[in-house]
């Protein structure tokens, strides 16, 4: 299976993502994302808990631990930090260990963006809806990725949320 490498941010898309996520009513988002999902695909509502507020949260972590982690590899050239990618592959394997399967990863890209551009309203530009489309797929990649290294080794993805948020705010 040959898999073509993933187009980088530019770093106008990384400011893009940044400023429309703190823009964003992020409770409202993951209520419409988790609305629109269980609608479409009510198959899959057994997968989530019945009370889903700690289910929302996990989901708007994860999300802005993504936004903030872009960095620059080269010029222009912006990847999520390479010190997330185990935690989101552990993720991955959790998702696919609770019935997860890699075609239900576009279409919850999908109802993802739709979700964020209708939470943002009109003030959600063609620009933005490019930069979340290859944030979102940068966010699959990393969690579709099989890691190589031992289990234990691997941080948590709290550990490797606390790890970024010190970077990002005692720079």
């Amino acid at each position: 299976m040959n898999i073509e490498p993933l187009k980088p941010l530019t770093k106008d898309q990384v400011v893009i993502l940044k400023k429309t996520f703190r823009l964003l009513n992020t409770e409202g988002m993951t209520i419409r994302f988790y609305n629109h999902l269980f609608e479409r695909h009510p198959e899959v509502r057994s997968m989530f808990p019945e009370d889903m507020t700690e289910q929302r949260t996990k989901l708007i972590s994860v999300f802005e631990l993504v936004v903030f982690s872009f960095v620059e590899r080269e010029p222009d050239c912006f990847y999520i930090h390479k010190e997330i990618l185990a935690p989101l592959r552990m993720l991955g394997k959790k998702h696919t260990e609770k019935g997860v399967q890699k075609i239900h990863y576009p279409i919850a890209n999908e109802l993802l963006l739709r979700s964020i551009k209708e939470e943002a309203g009109y003030v959600f530009p063609v620009e933005a809806e490019e930069a979340w489309a290859l944030a979102l797929s940068h966010l699959t990649a990393a969690m579709l990725t099989e890691s190589k290294a031992p289990q234990a080794s691997l941080p948590s993805l709290r550990e490797t949320f606390n790890y970024i948020k010190s970077l990002l705010f005692n720079a």
